[in-house]
Order: structure tokens, then sequence, then C-alpha cells
């Protein structure tokens, strides 16, 4: 089968990167043909090299030359493992045998304006003839559908549904009578031996904690952290950012890339996030971990339904207790054990 996934697959964002890359593997496992179908007039370029500049300058002002070189290091790193990613225009859709749209917030119409601009492109709409499945999509943290009749005309289209949370399940609800089946993020449907067996060798054997955070740790957090790692003889890890509330001496600013992502996961010893994908990758490798909470619907969301919602801590309160309170992954992993052979099942299903 020739199968068409429209995502986001080429943005330099981890998560993006891993969702795209597991739906794709599990597919090609099954002996399909996978290519991912870009963004009508491909506006990702423009604004990722606007992104990208902005980015170099910043890098080049607060770390040097030495810093600014690591950054365009990595942007080479993630252009080269996106060649993995076969892309065909929209135009070239009919010569698909299935469209699958997902994974990711695809379907957040509210404070995204990038999905927004292009909702017909995620929603399906753009795609005639072809047989439309879904997987794992998600609305994020938005609240409704103002144009019911649009939702159910855009759903209606689908031939299998399936969400990755409670909150997009009510929302597409409310637009078809059809069944909908709750599946996993793609980056759940294989084990952690999977993502070992892809690791190159980038990181080495320091002991160190994890920080994978979009915002930045308080101040008293930081000093907790900077505070528990020379108790503990800890180097500190800051992956996405540097932490405001870090000594410049202190953190280490890692060169970024999906590869080296899994590994830095892999090798943790304790991991903070407040990512979606982040904790997803602490559960995985079975790290020590604590999620801080800004509110995310899908971040809380996915913790709580595999079982840790007790590492979920609010975001300005001191989590070093939690953090350094053993997990018990094993209490939990038939849960996880379940969703993966479901999602399978449902994946399978869609390839009939």
């Amino acid at each position: 089968m020739n199968i068409g996934i429209a995502t986001v697959f080429n943005s330099m964002n981890d998560g993006s990167f891993w969702q795209s890359m597991m739906l794709k593997r599990e597919l090609e496992k099954r002996g399909h043909r996978v290519s991912f179908l870009k963004v009508p007039d491909n506006p990702e370029r423009p604004a990722l090299t606007a992104t990208i500049i902005g980015r170099i300058a910043k890098y080049l002002i607060r770390d040097g030359v030495t810093g600014c070189y690591k950054y365009i290091l990595s942007i080479k790193e993630f252009a080269e493992d996106q060649k993995q990613f076969d892309e065909i225009k929209v135009e070239e859709a009919g010569k698909l045998d299935l469209i699958i749209l997902g994974s990711d917030m695809i379907w957040c119409r509210e404070g995204k304006p990038y999905f927004d601009k292009y909702h017909e492109f995620f929603w399906g709409e753009l795609f005639h003839n072809v047989p439309i499945a879904t997987y794992a999509g998600s609305c994020g943290s938005m609240h409704d559908v103002a144009d019911r009749e649009w939702l159910q005309k855009a759903v209606g289209r689908w031939k299998k549904i399936s969400v990755r949370d409670d909150n997009t399940y009510r929302i597409i609800k409310e637009g078809t009578e059809a069944d909908i089946n709750i599946v996993c993020d793609p980056t759940l449907l294989v084990t952690a031996d999977e993502y070992r067996s892809l690791m190159k060798g980038y990181v080495n054997s320091e002991r160190y904690i994890l920080l994978y955070m979009f915002s930045n740790l308080t101040s008293e957090q930081g000093k907790q952290i900077i505070s528990f790692a020379e108790e503990k003889k800890l180097k500190i890890v800051s992956l996405i950012r540097r932490q405001r509330n870090m000594p410049r001496n202190s953190a280490f600013v890692a060169v970024n890339s999906p590869y080296r992502l899994i590994e830095y996961y892999a090798k943790a010893e304790y991991v903070i996030t407040d990512t979606f994908h982040g904790s997803i990758f602490a559960i995985l490798f079975g790290k020590d971990f604590v999620t801080i909470n800004h509110g995310k619907t899908q971040v809380n969301e996915v913790v709580t339904s595999l079982g840790y919602a007790d590492r979920i801590v609010d975001k300005t309160a001191p989590f070093l207790p939690k953090l350094v309170e053993s997990v018990d992954f094993t209490v939990n992993q038939h849960k996880l054990d379940l969703l993966r052979a479901k999602s399978i099942e449902y994946l399978e299903n869609c390839l009939e």
C-alpha cells in the first residue's frame, strides 16, 4: 500500500521528528511505502529560515563563536536526519492508497495560527478520492470548534478515526456518530529498546540531571537543582534552552538533534520536563522524573493516563522531594502495554 502522512515532520522539533519517524517505521514494518505530504506552498521554509537566523544571532551574542558554531552543526544534523522522510506534494495525493492525518496537535485551531491557517490540509479537506484515516491527532488545549457544520463535514470524510487524548475525543465526537479510538502517540508504539538500537554513541558516561523544558525554572527551583547536583556530583544538562536561573558554569546546553535527544534521555539519572514528548520519553526510559505543570491539557493528560499523575508538580512548587522519590514503573507498565497493543491493532485495521 502507498501511504501518505499529513503531519508536522520537517520542523526542528524532536517530538515532531520522532512521532513522524515511529509511525513511518510501524507502517514500513508491515510492508507499506510511506511518504509525507507537504503543506501547500511549503510555508515552513521562510518561517524556519527567519527563526534560524534569529537563533544564530542569539547564540552568537550569548555564547560567542563556539556556541554559534555548535548551533549551526545541530541544524545540519536535523537536516540530515530529515532526509529519511520522502516528501510528496498535495497534487500527488491521488496516487496514494491511504492518507493518515496525524499525529500531533494538527487539529488545534485555537492559539495555533499555523494549524489554523492550514486547517484544510491538516483536517484532510484538500484530499479527494483517497481514503482518509487518522492516527493520534490532537486538538491540544483547544476547547471547542465554533462551526459545528464545518466540523461534521470535515470529520465525515474520515473512514477510520483515532485521537490521542480525551479532550480531542470530546471535540471530534461532537462532529460524528462514528467510532473513535483513543490511541497512543506514535512515540509510544515501540519500547525503549528500539530507541536504544538507534543510538549513535553521542553521549559520554558522565552522570547528569536532564532539563528538557520550554519554560524557565523559578529562582528557588534553580537553587534546589544546583544544590542537589553538587551533593550528588551530577552535571546539569539543559536541552531546548539555557535555564535563566542556572549559573553559566553550572549548566551545559547540549547541541540538540533527534538522535542526541533519545541518548540523553536513555543515560540520564533524573529528568525535569514540562513538555509532552519530554514526559513520554522519561516514562519510556524509566527515569525518575517530574513534569512541571503549566496548564497544558495534552501534557497533563498523557502523564495521568499512563499512571503517573503524582509526578506532575505545580510550576512554582519545590519539586526536589518528588524528583528524588523513585518511580516504580512496573506498577503501571500494563497500562502502557495495553494501550500500545490497542493502538497497533487500530493501525492494522486501517491497513486492511
